[in-house]
This record gives C-alpha cells, structure tokens and sequence, in this order.
C-alpha cells in the first residue's frame, strides 16, 4: 500500500501551518520580512558551497521540486546541528568517562552533605562563607544539578533514536529530499553535509553506507519531524513566487 503524502496526514498540515503563521507574526512584529530571513540564510549557504564548487548540487535539488530559500535553511540547520555537535562531544566527552565523572561528582557531593550535615550555623560554614567561598550546601546542589544536567544531556539522543548529532542532521537533509523528490540523491546531500563538516571523506559512497545502515531504524523515530518539513517547503515555495525577481 502506498504511503500517504506525509503532509496530508491528519493533524500535521493543520500544526505545520500554524507553526508557520507563527514565524510570520514574530517576523512582521520586528519588522521583518519572513521571505527576506529566508533570502538572506539562502545567500549566506550560497556563499559557502559556492567556494566548496557544489553550487550545481544545491540548484539539482532546487530542480527536483525544493524551495531554494527552504533548501538553504534546511543545509543552514544541519550545519549547525554539527557545530553543537562538536562542540557537545568536547564538552561532555566519552559516554563511559561521562559516567565516571557523574559518579565523582556525586561521591563528592554525598561526602560534601555528611561532613557538614546540621551544622548549618556552624562557625566553620560561616567563616568559610565571610572568606567568599560558596557554603557547602549550595556546593553540594551545584555539583548535583551539574552531574544531573551532564546525564540528562547524554540521555536526550537515545530518546529519538539517534547517537549523535551529526546524526540527526544526515537523516534530517536526507529524509526531507526522500519526502519532497522521492529520490536519496546520495550525491548531492553527501555533498552538502560535506562542505559544512569540512570531512572530504565524506562522499557519495560514505553517504550510501550511512544511508542503507541507519536510515530506517532513524525514520521509525523522526518522520514526524519531516511531516512538517514537507508543509513549510511548500509554503516557502508560495512564498517565493510571490517575490518579484530581482534583476
């Protein structure tokens, strides 16, 4: 049985229009043109790919039926999504280090807890606090909040399914060109997720591997996601017609 145009399943036009009329109110309430943000983003990617030569690979998906503006926000979010990335696997490192890491932190805070438990008027918590120091017991919850925020971070990609950034942001571009040319166009999108990573390796072939591994365990999780992507493509395409071209 064929599937449905994921834009015409029930409830997700309806929410995706709404989000979108939202985006065009915050715009026009700070006096800006939705089209001009969108214009403005698809330059800047522009400007980028066009120094990589893959022009042509952004424009052969302009052909297969994409908005250029909505192409250009959608390459501009999987650049960034692997800029957080980045930064993310500095800053919260290994998954089992992480876990060690928790661990001190939670001892400490445990041992921390005991060795002033009920002294909070204790003459040493109040010299400690006149000499400028944080008292203990807001060590403590700062050191527990901490390991919890570290956990948390590592939690949040198993929920949808993904390990990493860098993942979501493949399936995120080569999930919404499946949707809206019904082709992969492995070329172009490896060519795309390339240029922003700075990873020559990552070609045509990388991509296809990636793909045949992971993309159906990632889309039984995220296709919600490209639901409503597909709307604000079309709507970005109303919109761009509506433009009259610069000459």
């Amino acid at each position: 049985m064929k599937d449905k145009n994921p834009s015409q399943i029930p409830g997700v036009e309806d929410d995706a229009l709404r989000l979108w009329a939202f985006a065009e109110m915050y715009c026009s309430n700070r006096s800006w043109s939705l089209a001009s943000v969108l214009s403005d983003l698809e330059s800047t990617v522009r400007t980028t790919i066009r120094k990589r030569g893959i022009e042509p690979e952004f424009d052969e998906l302009v052909k297969a039926g994409f908005s250029s503006q909505f192409l250009g926000l959608i390459v501009a979010a999987a650049h960034l999504l692997s800029t957080v990335a980045d930064d993310m696997s500095d800053w919260i490192g290994d998954r089992r280090e992480g876990e060690r890491f928790d661990k001190t932190l939670t001892e400490a805070a445990d041992a921390l807890q005991q060795r002033f438990k009920g002294k909070e008027e204790d003459a040493e918590v109040s010299i400690l606090t006149r000499l400028g120091y944080a008292s203990p017991y807001q060590t403590v919850k700062s050191l527990r909040m901490y390991a919890m925020g570290m956990k948390g971070l590592r939690s949040v990609a198993p929920i949808f399914g993904v390990r990493d950034l860098d993942e979501f942001s493949n399936y995120l571009l080569t999930a919404i060109v499946k949707a809206i040319t019904a082709r992969f166009h492995d070329r172009e999108v490896s060519s795309l997720l390339g240029a922003f990573r700075d990873a020559d390796a990552y070609d045509e072939t990388a991509h296809r591997m990636w793909r045949h591994r992971n993309f159906e365990r990632l889309d039984a999780y995220l296709k919600s996601w490209v639901r409503f992507l597909v709307v604000w493509n079309r709507k970005s395409l109303e919109l761009q017609r509506n433009i009259p071209e610069q000459k």
